[in-house]
């Protein structure tokens, strides 16, 4: 089961202070690269998340690369499966 707590409002989900929204795998890495937000699963630990980092790429919390590009990052886990087994969040503002 989840590992995300919290309430859906207005559309949003609230989660550790964060307003997220559920989104596809693929588009929620891409806007990770573009917007440089956070993106959460049901397949990460509570405090766990993905983010952007400038001349590194998406990576995880602890800065562990998961790709140079977000198709990378895609094709990374999706060898994982991820694709088809979580759920997906990014930041809201």
């Amino acid at each position: 089961m989840s590992n995300i707590e919290g309430v859906y409002v207005d559309g949003c989900f609230q989660f550790r202070g964060m307003k997220v929204k559920e989104i596809s795998l693929c588009r929620g890495l891409g806007l990770v690269a573009e917007n440089h937000i956070k993106m959460v699963s049901d397949g990460l630990e509570s405090d766990e998340y993905i983010h952007w980092i400038d001349g590194k790429g998406i990576c995880y919390e602890d800065d562990c690369l998961i790709g140079e590009t977000s198709y990378k990052a895609f094709k990374y886990l999706d060898t994982l499966d991820w694709t088809h087994n979580h759920r997906f969040f990014v930041q809201v503002s």
